[in-house]
Formats: structure tokens, C-alpha cells, sequence
């Protein structure tokens, strides 16, 4: 039998993504206004990894994965799912506030042997990849159920 949820149930899970998306978007904020424009400052104006993009591009196309990002935020089914496309929204946010207000990114993470970064940036590794260990695991579940019913379907 399987266990279905309720619809309050899925509000909150969904509320909570919510929730937890707009903190990290707050966390990125308040710590790029804490390092002001000084050494420990970087305005980063290339693309990820340090593309070379134009800022038409980078905001269009920003805007375009955050919806995406948002949609599948209200759309996830489990928790890792949702915290994942939360971390995913919640960092690309605040990476696309910095572009439209700023006309770069603002990094304070300088390492030299390392592309420039900032928390935003970390958000979206770590949502990238809860998502891909989300996925590897539903995928992996499921061979484990097909083979289980094969079986079971030679068995009888």
C-alpha cells in the first residue's frame, strides 16, 4: 500500500523550500554588504567558471533557470529534492540580484589557483549536487524495484 501525502502536507514541504531559499538568498546578501568594495572585494563580471559572456546573456539566461529552478521547487516530491532546487534557487537569486544591481557578481573569495567565489556560488554546488545524488538514488531504487518484480514475475 502506498502512503500518500496530504495536501498540507505538500504545502508545508513546498512552504519550507520556500522558506529555506529565501534565508540563503538573505545569508548571500547580508555577507556580500558585510565585505565592502576593498581588497577582500571582487566584482566579477565573467559568467561561471569564469565564461566569457555578454550581460544580456548571463541575465536572460539567469532569469530563465530561475524560473526553472522555482518551478521545480514547487513541483519536488521529497525533501533532498526540495532543499535541493531550494540551495539551486536561493543562490542563483542572489547571483542574478548582483548582476542586475551591480552589473557583475560579487565575490569575496579569492583564491588564486581558483576561480573567484562567494556564498551564492557554494549554494548552488551544494544544490547541484544533493540533485544528482537524488537522482542517482531514484534511478538506482527503481532497477532495484524492476529487477525485484522480474524476479518475482520468474518465481511464480
Amino acid at each position: 500500500m502506498r502512503h500518500t501525502e496530504s495536501i498540507e502536507g505538500k504545502i508545508k514541504k513546498r512552504a519550507s523550500g520556500i522558506i529555506i531559499a529565501g534565508a540563503l538568498f538573505c545569508l548571500d546578501q547580508s555577507v556580500k554588504y558585510s565585505f565592502p568594495a576593498s581588497d577582500r572585494y571582487y566584482c566579477n563580471h565573467d559568467g561561471p567558471w569564469g565564461t566569457v559572456m555578454h550581460e544580456e546573456v548571463l541575465l536572460s539566461g539567469g532569469a530563465l533557470l530561475l524560473v526553472a529552478f522555482g518551478t521545480f521547487l514547487l513541483r519536488a516530491r521529497g525533501w533532498r529534492e526540495i532543499v535541493a532546487f531550494a540551495f539551486l534557487f536561493g543562490g542563483g537569486l542572489s547571483n542574478l540580484v548582483d548582476r542586475a544591481l551591480y552589473g557583475c557578481v560579487r565575490d569575496f573569495s579569492v583564491v588564486s589557483w581558483f576561480p573567484a567565489f562567494n556564498f551564492a556560488d557554494v549554494c548552488l554546488s551544494v544544490g547541484a549536487g544533493l540533485l544528482l545524488t537524488t537522482l542517482f538514488s531514484r534511478a538506482r531504487n527503481s532497477e532495484i524495484s524492476i529487477s525485484r518484480e522480474s524476479h518475482d514475475a520468474s518465481v511464480r
